[in-house]
This record gives C-alpha cells, sequence and structure tokens, in this order.
C-alpha cells in the first residue's frame, strides 16, 4: 500500500496490540512483514456506503494455510484515514 494512498493521519487499529497506531508504524510493523507473509488476497465483499466500506477478503498465507478477515475503511479527500481490522479463524 503505497504512502501515497494513506492520510497524513492514517491510524490502524487491530487485535495484535495495535491501538490506533501510525502511518509509519503501520508501515514498518504490519504492512512490510505481511509481504513475506501474504500468498494471496481473495476479496469476496466489499461493501461501501459514503465514506466508509467493509472489506471481507481470505488470504492465503506462503505457509499453506488460509483465514478470513474483515476490515472496516474510512475515507477523506479520497485518501485512507483509518483501517479497523477484524480477525477470523484459521481455516
Amino acid at each position: 500500500m503505497s504512502g501515497g494512498v494513506l492520510a497524513d493521519s492514517f491510524t490502524f487499529t487491530s487485535p495484535n496490540d495495535d491501538d490506533h497506531i501510525s502511518k509509519s508504524v503501520f508501515k514498518e510493523r504490519c504492512f512490510l512483514s505481511q509481504l513475506e507473509f501474504i500468498k494471496q488476497f481473495e476479496l469476496e465483499t466489499i461493501s461501501a456506503h459514503g465514506d466508509e466500506a467493509f472489506v471481507k477478503y481470505l488470504c492465503r498465507t506462503t505457509k499453506g494455510t488460509s483465514f478470513r478477515n474483515v476490515e472496516y475503511f474510512r475515507f477523506a479527500k479520497g485518501k485512507i484515514t483509518a483501517i479497523e481490522v477484524y480477525f477470523g479463524g484459521n481455516l
């Protein structure tokens, strides 16, 4: 995810002790580490209304496991201002 897509005020929240972390911490802690872990995303559902969207996806890992997550996005002025992740179980 390019830094140009994320608002300067971007925050990220997940059950992994990520409570409204900043864009720079997100890129370092979450995004870059996933490049080696994630093999494929399969988008299953996108539901958008106004400046909010929910995305449900199936994720296949490089270790051969899979899981589903749901992410809640907020947008402003064409940029992502926040993402909240809700983890699903392994399949």
